[in-house]
């Protein structure tokens, strides 16, 4: 599809790409492209070739704006005036046009005029710009998307015709980079997107031992036994009053346990024997 090619208006407002470059006049490599910048490191915005707005200026009456606003906000929904985007604001609700290094801010330029009155009027002259217009309390720290529009008339719903975009971040010193976001300030929180990648779950060693459950006294005699009237005395529970045990996880645990278990039986045979012998 011919983007800039067709001299038709068009139901919808286009949307192409813009690109962060050195400035037209800067003394050693103008045009390049440009990922950082200082709170007055000039830039411009690179335009795809031929990128202009439906009509002319001096005959179909549009107009060349540029807009800074928030990562959040929609570039296709902005309407201008002779402000720049509106409503026009700093702070929490920031909205503002691009200042070129002059200070003045770009709104309502002219496109290039047009030997016949239908053909596109071609954008040029985009000028270097910065953001010292702003103080560092004007602008929030975060993303920002930033680019050229084309409009035609008043600040309507309708007036917007073409769009080109992109974005940069800025932090508290209004340095900027086109790179990702800032990493979160330390001590806070990740979000939900980062949660699984900053706070991995720590792995069990396949070889510690889980610990066992202290073992009961029922578990060591037999509860029938030790309450049926006549039945054999039982000597777990003073035993195991008495003695410290260790638990079932350790090796020198388990050889006690067999130890009294063997005690146990011993004990048991005895007083059977001795009850035997009695007339």
């Amino acid at each position: 599809m011919a983007l800039f090619a067709a001299p038709v208006l068009m139901s919808a407002p286009a949307v192409g790409a813009a690109e962060f470059v050195t400035p037209a006049n800067d003394p050693a490599q103008p045009g390049a492209p440009l990922s950082s910048g200082q709170r007055a490191t000039p830039f411009s915005l690179k335009l795809p070739s031929g990128a202009a707005c439906t009509r002319d200026s001096a005959n179909g009456g549009y107009r060349v704006q540029s807009f800074m606003v928030p990562e959040g906000v929609d570039p296709l929904t902005l309407s201008f005036d002779s402000t720049g985007p509106t409503p026009n604001s700093t702070g929490a609700s920031f909205r503002q046009p691009l200042f070129a290094v002059a200070s003045a801010p770009y709104v309502d330029a002219q496109t290039s005029a047009t030997a016949k009155k239908d053909d596109p009027g071609v954008i040029v002259n985009v000028p270097a710009f910065n953001l010292t217009a702003f103080a560092a309390g004007d602008v929030p720290v975060g993303k920002y998307t930033v680019g050229i529009a084309c409009t035609k008339g008043p600040a309507s719903a309708t007036q917007l015709d073409r769009v080109w975009a992109t974005s940069f971040t800025v932090d508290a010193n209004l340095a900027w980079t086109t790179g990702p976001g800032p990493a979160p300030a330390r001590g806070a929180l990740p979000s939900s997107k980062d949660a699984s990648a900053a706070s991995p779950v720590a792995a069990v060693p396949e070889s510690a031992p889980l610990p066992a459950a202290a073992p009961t006294r029922a578990s060591l005699a037999d509860p029938a036994a030790q309450d049926a009237p006549g039945g054999d005395p039982s000597f777990s529970v003073p035993v195991i009053d008495a003695i410290s045990i260790p638990a079932f996880s350790s090796r020198i645990g388990v050889f006690v346990y067999l130890a009294l278990a063997a005690a146990l039986a011993r004990v048991a045979y005895l007083l059977r024997r001795s009850r035997e012998r009695l007339p």
